[in-house]
Parts: structure tokens; C-alpha cells; sequence
């Protein structure tokens, strides 16, 4: 089994549909862990109510100064510091959401690791520029500028695909192009299938999830309520998201797909000069456990006998909202990522030269664990602000 990382892809056919939308231990078998119960860590300021909403410009970049703190432990362990300018530009609105691409410009990179040998190794890494990849939830804006939809409320919308499940219990997932009484046609990622009606048992419509790729999972939050909130008042969200990893089976990628769960709260709403600003506290939780019921009957049975893999999905964050300008002022969070795969081998066995066997001794499966802790920071930089590069910010109306 190969080592569990966050930073890998995956490749999955589209439809068009958009949607608004203990760490050392093996975690306990065939049971779906509880929601952990939710607990704010600040008093509530008493105040009025506020409805927030993203206001954004077409044609028009905002441009925040971030930082990320980000640590793996595993066998081979890292501690990344990084500071960067990210210019999230607005390139069109359709059907009231907003075209966004996010466009990363490291302006310092350290990285220390540690391998399993226990050799370290410093490394200063490029000032590399990037496009933040969120998935294949993307539409190309001109030539080829991949954007994301958000919508007012700050939700990242998703692509729907169809689940065909057969009769047997397996299934094939990808874009149903035809049907009729007699067969359906489903294109998935290598090829085009037609599939009898009479093996078919149902067809879903199910999200296309956000990929955890990286840094993405700082991108698709905070999400705002639809209606009016005032300090103490909570709201949340599910967020289909999956952390992709190519395995040896008929699919290139593991059905992994699980929800993120968002919770926040109005924490209060203060007056300035531009007029009244929010800070919102939230968590997110999820986790994929391939033993979990709900998620177990996705595997062949002798995946389930001899394999487990488990995600798992926490931490929290507060965010400085300008409400009358509808700005993304401030925000903080720490993310944290468990990773967790078992799989069992074959006994040893020793035969003598007649071929019958004389011994079989077990062999101890082969574990991967990792945990990986991203702090994340990004503060909005105000309209007349020089850049490290000269630049000078531009207003943002």
C-alpha cells in the first residue's frame, strides 16, 4: 500500500449540473463515529442582526497576504512554513455565482523533513506561482482560466454524476448519455459502457466531491447562512469532499468520497468606519471509514476482508467579515488531517520438496498512519498598498 499523503490527484468525468453546495490509535471497527459536539470558545457581544453576503466585481482581484504553517508525522514527516500574496480574481458571473480563480504567488518557502532513516533534510523551496486546485468542480473562463463558482453565501458549487448500481452489487459511476428501455449508455473516465436495463437495480444522482488537494480545504470556507443571523445564532453546512488515493483495484480511484461537516456561529458585529463587520467562528468535522456500514458496501468483499482505510477531517476558524462591503477582511484556521491504512498479507508458508505444506506462520500487516496540521492565515490587503514586488493594489469597487 502506498504512503498516505494529502497532495495527490485524481481524474473523473464530468457532467455539467452545478449545485450550490485519538490520531495514534486504530480507530474502532465497523461503527459511524458520532458528530463530536460542537463547543465555541468565545462569549458572545450581543448585537444586531446581519445578513452576509460576498460582494465581488467582474473583471476586478482581491489581494490578501497569507501565510501557512503546515506539519506531517508519519514515517517520513515534514514542517513547511510559507508566506505568499493570493490575488483572487473574478473573472465572470453566471446564474448568480461567481467565476473565481485563485492565484497563489509564494513570496517565501522553508521546508524541514525527516525521513523514516531518521535523516533530516532542509530544503528552501522555489517561489513557485499557482492556480489553487479544488477539483474537477472547475469551468474554463476564456481560453484557459480555471475557475471555481462560488455564490453569494460563499459556497463552492459542485458538478453532479450518476451511480449506476447493478444488480450483483456492483456499479459503475460517470455521465449516463443515453437511455432507454432497454439499455443505458454511461460514459465513465476510460470508456463508454452500455448496460442492460435488467442488470440495472437503481441510478443516483450523487455530488461530484472537492478534492483535498494541498492547501484546497482552506479555500471552500467559511460559508455564510441564507438568512439574517445576529450574534449567537448557528448554521452549517455538508460539504461532499474527497483526499483521492490510487489504489490497485478495477477503479483508479478508491470511492472515498465523505462529507464534511461546517458549523458557525455569529460571535458579534462591531461598527466601523466602513460601517459593520462580523467575526464568525466555525468548525468542520468528517471522517470515511471503509468499515463504516454506510461506506463499506462501496468495496468487494475481499477488500473488506483484508483492507481499511480511514480519513478523518477537523478544526476550526474565525473569519472577519466587512458586511457592507461585502469583503472577506480577516481569517484563521487549523485544519487537521488523519490517515489511517491496513492491509493484511498472506501467511508465510514453507512446504518441503514434495510440495506439502509444513509450516504457515502470520505476517504482520502492513500499516501506513499520517497526520498532517495545516494553520492557515489571510488577511485582505487594502486598496493603495505596495507589493514586495512593486505592485501597487488597486480598488477593489
Amino acid at each position: 500500500m502506498p504512503k498516505l499523503i494529502l497532495c495527490l490527484s485524481i481524474a473523473i468525468t464530468l457532467t455539467t449540473h452545478l449545485v450550490a453546495a485519538t490520531p495514534n490509535a486504530e480507530p474502532a471497527k465497523s461503527e459511524k463515529q458520532p458528530e463530536p459536539p460542537i463547543t465555541w470558545h468565545q462569549g458572545v457581544v450581543p448585537g444586531p442582526a446581519v445578513t452576509l453576503r460576498v460582494k465581488r466585481v467582474i473583471g476586478k482581484s482581491m489581494v490578501f497576504q497569507g501565510s501557512m504553517d503546515r506539519e506531517q508525522k508519519s514515517g517520513n514527516s515534514y514542517h513547511e512554513v510559507d508566506t505568499f500574496y493570493l490575488n483572487a480574481l473574478c473573472a465572470n458571473q453566471e446564474e448568480g455565482r461567481d467565476q473565481m480563480a485563485f492565484w497563489r504567488t509564494f513570496t517565501d518557502r522553508r521546508r524541514n523533513e525527516k525521513l523514516e532513516n531518521g535523516k533530516p533534510i532542509e530544503k528552501v523551496l522555489d517561489n513557485s506561482n499557482d492556480l489553487i486546485d479544488m477539483g474537477p468542480n472547475f469551468s474554463i473562463v476564456g481560453k484557459s482560466l480555471r475557475c471555481y463558482a462560488f455564490d453569494k453565501q460563499n459556497r463552492l458549487a459542485y458538478k453532479s454524476m450518476q451511480l449506476v448500481t447493478l444488480k450483483d452489487g456492483s456499479y459503475v459511476h460517470g455521465s449516463v448519455v443515453n437511455e432507454d428501455p432497454k439499455r443505458v449508455s454511461i460514459v465513465t473516465d476510460d470508456e463508454k459502457i452500455d448496460i442492460l436495463q435488467e442488470r440495472i437495480s437503481k441510478i443516483e444522482n450523487i455530488p461530484q466531491p472537492h478534492v483535498c488537494i494541498n492547501e484546497a480545504p482552506h479555500y471552500m470556507f467559511p460559508i455564510f447562512p441564507e438568512r439574517a443571523v445576529a450574534p449567537g445564532d448557528t448554521w452549517r453546512f455538508r460539504v461532499p469532499t474527497i483526499i483521492p488515493l490510487e489504489q490497485g483495484l478495477a477503479a483508479r480511484v478508491f470511492p472515498t468520497q465523505f462529507d464534511i461537516i461546517f458549523n458557525a456561529r455569529l460571535r458579534e458585529v462591531k461598527d466601523s468606519p466602513s460601517g459593520k463587520v462580523a467575526t464568525i467562528d466555525y468548525q468542520i468535522a468528517g471522517t470515511f471509514d471503509s468499515s463504516f456500514p454506510e461506506f463499506s458496501q462501496r468495496f468487494p468483499e475481499e477488500f473488506l476482508v483484508a483492507s481499511r482505510i480511514t480519513h478523518r477531517v477537523s478544526g476550526e476558524g474565525t473569519a472577519v467579515f466587512d458586511v457592507e462591503r461585502g469583503w472577506m477582511v480577516d481569517r484563521h484556521e487549523s485544519f487537521n488531517f488523519f490517515f489511517y491504512g491496513k492491509t493484511n498479507q498472506e501467511n508465510e508458508k514453507k512446504y518441503d520438496k514434495n510440495g506439502k505444506l509444513v509450516s504457515e506462520k502470520p505476517r504482520k500487516p502492513i500499516e501506513n498512519k499520517a497526520e498532517i496540521t495545516s494553520r492557515f492565515d489571510l488577511k485582505l490587503l487594502l486598496p493603495g498598498t505596495r507589493l514586495k514586488s512593486g505592485a501597487v493594489v488597486q480598488n477593489y469597487d
